[in-house]
């Protein structure tokens, strides 16, 4: 047993110990349960809903608890945990008038809005029994956790409404030291107008679950079908920022515009605004990106894109916060995806600086990639960790990604990417590995890359080497036992590769080492079947 724990310390040290440097790492895989719906899972970060100290992860499943004929939805919580494990410890459900709900088709982490001392949850139901009027359920953290929301928000509005599309947390905004949110309802007033409403939320013991209307768009302005909330002139307290995109933009792409409203003067008709910058293309987003450029404000990125009969294009114009709020863009990012956006990670790398996070699925021509962009005082649109393995054995018809919170206390960031068929949760490992994408020094041995990572029935490990001899390549699993070893014959130095099959590996994780002589390296691998 000794000489186990010391082979497992030795990887860990030979990981921790490399050149300077990151790598995107697989964290943990939560795979459909066959019982369920999963065609629209709604995966977030939760923030500690017990007290515990580690950050716990949701998913939502809309359609994902069958009662009869119904599908109310349900909501898994996993706790964040030392040793963070993929099985889920509260279900969460909730049956109205036996009509389905959809439960957890949005998901906002509020923090705590009656001031016990736990983090809370909103749940967005817009469904609500096919009429589409939409629902809003609260659910409270505590030091044991309920399988019920605990209030219901029920506004009184026309059906199709789409109350609860749109959610945003305002932190503490009217500094009564209890945290606020507000609710987007796009298609609020009948159909046929489609104005739609933003509804603000403050928090109390008790909380006071009755809406109040704090701003409405105009005849077919879909107003409230995007909602961030961060602090963009670095007052301390939180902006609102809300999408009008128009319904009709493909025929007036230039009528969308996006609006700002000042956290410390909440009124509707006080505002910054964010016009189209050209008239070929419509607005399809906006979000507050934390503060990217580390300047003491957050930054604003906002999502454009063109629709022609061929092809489809997109932008994203990021403006940098100010004390004098500015609409002037600052910096454009062309994804390859137009459907993709950039996505606000929080800290990623820990070094106290937000980041953003790409994701992209593949197709005919393009590979599978995970971008990570850094933040700092000279961030740049150059990605600094890029993977392109993180989901190739299963073609995926939609995809996105989002922070998952600190799930294992270790002061670094998770973050999931969720496809129709299974959540990946990754963090980057800030240990020195080689992410694969730079060459290895001269002279140094080191494995360039396990495709795919994580792998289904083989795998290919590149790997770099300055002098001949005999290379030996090794799989062991968590608990230090080698389940596979191979010798490869190194006759010129550089770069060579070695296959093996994997079908006889379960699903796990896995660490693959390379030894040359007296050098060696090691490499994480992970198993998905």
């Amino acid at each position: 047993m000794f000489g186990v724990i010391l082979f497992i310390l030795s990887l860990i040290f030979m990981i921790t110990t490399a050149e300077a440097g990151g790598e995107i790492s697989l964290f943990a895989v939560i795979a459909p349960d066959s019982t369920l719906d999963w065609h629209s899972w709604t995966p977030s970060g939760a923030g500690d809903l017990n007290n515990d100290g580690y950050d716990d992860f949701v998913i939502g499943l809309p359609f994902g608890y069958q009662v009869g004929q119904f599908w109310p939805g349900m909501l898994r919580i996993y706790l964040g945990g030392a040793e963070f494990d993929t099985l889920p410890d509260v279900e969460v459900y909730h049956v109205r008038d036996d009509c389905p709900l959809g439960i957890g088709s949005t998901i906002e982490a509020v923090g705590d809005i009656n001031g016990d001392g736990f983090d809370d949850l909103v749940l967005g139901a817009e469904t609500e029994c096919f009429l589409w009027t939409g629902d809003a359920y609260v659910y409270l953290g505590g030091a044991v956790l309920d399988t019920f929301p605990q209030i219901s928000i029920i506004p009184y509005i026309p059906v199709g409404s789409y109350f609860g599309h749109s959610m945003a947390s305002l932190r503490d905004i009217n500094g009564d030291s209890y945290m606020d949110f507000i609710i987007g309802a796009p298609e609020f007033y009948p159909m046929s107008d489609e104005k739609g409403s933003v509804f603000i939320f403050y928090g109390g013991d008790p909380f006071d679950p009755e809406e109040q209307l704090f701003v409405e768009g105009d005849s077919l302005e879909n107003c409230g079908t995007h909602i961030s909330a961060g602090d963009f002139d670095g007052d301390g307290i939180r902006d609102i920022l809300i999408s009008f995109p128009e319904e009709e933009a493909q025929e007036n792409p230039d009528t969308g515009f996006v609006r700002l409203y000042p956290g410390h003067d909440l009124n509707p008709e006080r505002y910054v605004q964010f016009n189209n910058v050209d008239s070929i293309t419509e607005i399809r987003g906006c979000l507050f990106l934390g503060d990217i450029n580390d300047d003491g404000y957050d930054d604003i990125g906002i999502h454009r894109q063109f629709n022609g009969e061929t092809i489809e294009e997109t932008w994203i114009d990021i403006y940098f916060g100010s004390a004098v709020m500015d609409t002037t863009v600052d910096m454009i990012y062309q994804p390859l995806d137009p459907n993709q956006n950039l996505i606000p990670a929080g800290d990623l790398d820990g070094d106290g600086v937000d980041d953003l996070l790409y994701v992209r699925c593949a197709d005919d021509s393009v590979n599978d990639v995970i971008e990570i962009f850094a933040g700092g005082a000279g961030f740049d649109l150059e990605p600094d960790y890029i993977d392109t393995t993180w989901l190739p054995h299963h073609y995926v018809f939609w995809v996105d990604a989002g922070p998952a919170g600190d799930l294992n206390n270790d002061g670094i960031t998770e973050f999931f990417v969720n496809t129709d068929s299974v959540i990946c949760i990754y963090n980057l490992e800030m240990n020195g590995v080689d992410d694969g994408s730079q060459a290895k020094t001269p002279g140094n041995l080191g494995i360039r890359s396990i495709t795919p990572n994580p792998a289904n029935s083989s795998v290919s490990i590149k790997f770099d080497v300055a002098e001949m001899g005999v290379a030996k390549i090794e799989v062991y699993d968590l608990l230090g036992r080698r389940l596979y070893s191979t010798e490869y014959v190194v006759r010129s130095p550089g770069q060579h590769s070695a296959n093996f099959n994997l079908s006889d590996f379960p699903s796990g994780i896995y660490f693959v080492r390379l030894n040359l002589n007296e050098l060696s390296d090691t490499r994480k691998m992970a198993v998905l079947k």
